[in-house]
């Protein structure tokens, strides 16, 4: 069979077969327009095709890694929280197992508390005791002094068991280091006020109302005004009458007389 080459690379050449095929084979130092007999073609390795599971594969790995990250994410989030406040103050972040899963720095001293400390791990009255331990060491704490405690959680119930309990362990901790006295506190409620402008509403609303009844009792006064009106009217028509009436008799009367006299 007969080739024509068609181009020439440092490597391979590229030559036209008598079907019409390109076929890619060694440069025997060919040249472009050079027809040939025999030639060493070259295997041109296949292309891999991409399987869809492949593709699957990494989509459902995608997902896991979603999962997985909102899962930590949400075993994470605080469950209660308790504000310590010495003069450094500091919150602590505990999950439903009292474990400490945060611990951030509220003031300056705060910072200077829980700077190096590691809270990994810890049971939330560890941490209570060390930290207390760590700002009696830093004399931030002396005796006689305060430590208050601030509780914050949705779970009443965790509040109320934690308010008897941590005052009490701190209490047993402290002696041993100096007296000082312990002080639980929760948040303040919020006051609902949304309430308030609806009572103005309502108010506002009965208003309208209460000027149309006003306008209905007015109505009847008016028209009985205009009645008494016409009734006063009518008794006066009635007294001119009569005074009329009187004026005539007396004049017949006094021209009788006069009559009476001429005779």
């Amino acid at each position: 069979m007969k080739y024509m080459v068609m181009e020439c690379h440092p490597a391979f050449a590229v030559v036209l077969d008598e079907n019409g095929r390109f076929l890619k084979v060694a440069n025997m130092h060919y040249e472009v327009g050079q027809t040939v007999t025999e030639v060493i073609e070259m295997k041109v390795p296949p292309k891999k095709k991409k399987h869809r599971w492949v593709y699957s594969l990494t989509a459902a790995a995608a997902c896991l890694l979603l999962a997985f990250t909102f899962f930590f994410q949400t075993g994470q989030a605080a469950y209660a929280s308790v504000y310590l406040t010495i003069n450094p103050e500091v919150r602590i972040d505990v999950d439903k197992k009292d474990t400490v899963t945060g611990l951030e720095a509220i003031n300056e001293d705060g910072t200077f508390l829980v700077s190096g400390y590691d809270y990994s791990k810890k049971e939330l009255n560890v941490v209570m005791d060390e930290l207390v331990d760590r700002a009696i060491e830093m004399n931030y704490l002396r005796e006689g002094g305060t430590v208050f405690l601030k509780l914050d959680a949705k779970d009443q119930k965790w509040v109320a068991s934690h308010m008897e309990s941590m005052g009490a362990d701190l209490e047993e901790h402290l002696p041993e280091k100096l007296t000082v006295k312990v002080e639980i506190t929760i948040p303040d409620p919020v006051e609902k006020t949304e309430t308030e402008p609806l009572e103005d509403e309502e108010d506002s609303d009965d208003e309208p109302e209460d000027s149309e009844d006003r306008d209905e009792q007015e109505e009847p006064d008016d028209e009985d005004e205009e009645e008494e009106k016409e009734k006063e009217e009518e008794e006066e028509e009635g007294e001119e009458d009569d005074r009329d009436e009187s004026e005539e008799d007396s004049d017949h009367q006094d021209r009788e007389d006069d009559d009476e006299e001429d005779d």
